[in-house]
Formats: C-alpha cells, sequence, structure tokens
C-alpha cells in the first residue's frame, strides 16, 4: 500500500521553454514519480500524469508544492501553496527498480535540470489531509543578521 507525501518549497530563477523537474524518482517508462513542468510552463507530476493543466508558478518568489498518494483511496493529489490544483483517481507508484531520489534533476538518462531554489523537502510515510498540508506549507519571516530569512517549522500535528 502506497501513502505518503512529498512536499517543497521551490521558485524558478528564470523560466525556461524546458522539462524541468524539481524533485524525481524511478525511471522512465516505469513507475517512479517527480515534480517539475513541462516547455509550456504546465506543472507534470509523473509520466502517468505528465500535463495536469496547472501552470508552474514564474514569479519567481517560493512556492510550495505537495503532491499527496493515498493507495487506500485510488486518488493522487496535487497541492500548490495549500491549493488543490489537481488530482487524479489512481494513486501514483515508485519501484525500487528506479534511481535514488534527486533534487533539481531528472532521472537518468535525461537532463532535465531545474535552475531555482528549493527548500525544505519533507516526505512523509503517510498521506497528508487537504488541512495539514495547508499548515505544512506555512512558512514564517524571521529577521537575522539583517538579511531576511524564511524558517520552515513543521507543526506538531503532521508528526506521525
Amino acid at each position: 500500500m502506497t501513502l505518503d507525501t512529498k512536499a517543497l518549497f521551490a521558485f524558478e530563477a528564470q523560466p525556461t521553454a524546458n522539462y524541468v523537474e524539481l524533485i524525481s524518482q524511478g525511471f522512465s517508462t516505469g513507475p517512479g514519480f517527480y515534480i517539475g513542468h513541462d516547455p509550456g510552463g504546465n506543472i507534470r507530476v509523473t509520466d502517468s500524469w505528465m500535463n495536469t493543466g496547472d501552470p508552474f508558478p514564474s514569479d519567481g518568489t517560493f512556492h510550495h508544492f505537495a503532491m499527496v498518494v493515498d493507495s487506500s483511496a485510488a486518488t493522487s493529489r496535487l497541492y500548490v501553496d495549500g491549493t488543490l490544483v489537481g488530482s487524479v483517481n489512481f494513486a501514483i507508484t515508485t519501484t525500487s527498480g528506479g534511481g535514488n531520489t534527486r533534487f533539481g534533476r531528472q532521472f537518468d538518462p535525461f537532463g532535465e535540470f531545474f535552475n531555482g531554489g528549493i527548500d525544505d523537502v519533507r516526505i512523509y510515510d503517510h498521506a497528508l489531509s487537504a488541512a495539514d498540508v495547508r499548515l505544512s506549507q506555512t512558512r514564517v519571516q524571521v529577521q537575522s543578521l539583517n538579511q531576511d530569512r524564511w524558517s520552515c517549522l513543521p507543526p506538531a500535528s503532521l508528526a506521525h
């Protein structure tokens, strides 16, 4: 049974008309997942859900992405900034035969790289509820050494 959530903050420094991946695991044409965008700027999540129809944020600021997979409910849900932007009626699967989890690029042999920032990557061993996704994307601005910094504090309710 697959019950998990992958969540992260990311911003693209300069939007590109290429395939881009924030995070990936698996292998091409096999079970695996990724979160990124296609050359048209649409978010894509896996080879079985290549075009969500939702635009990848291109404003140069951090956005929160969360992919929730729940095989018991046979659903996979994509959230951006705490808002559900898409879902499919199947659980995205991965395999032990694929590549390692990669940040900022696609699995081999593809040269699909992300030009931007990735922060606060979280992988949960359970499917988060919509309310938990909203809580997990809360960021608190902190002043430190005259520089703006962001701190991502996981709410205690998300611990499993």
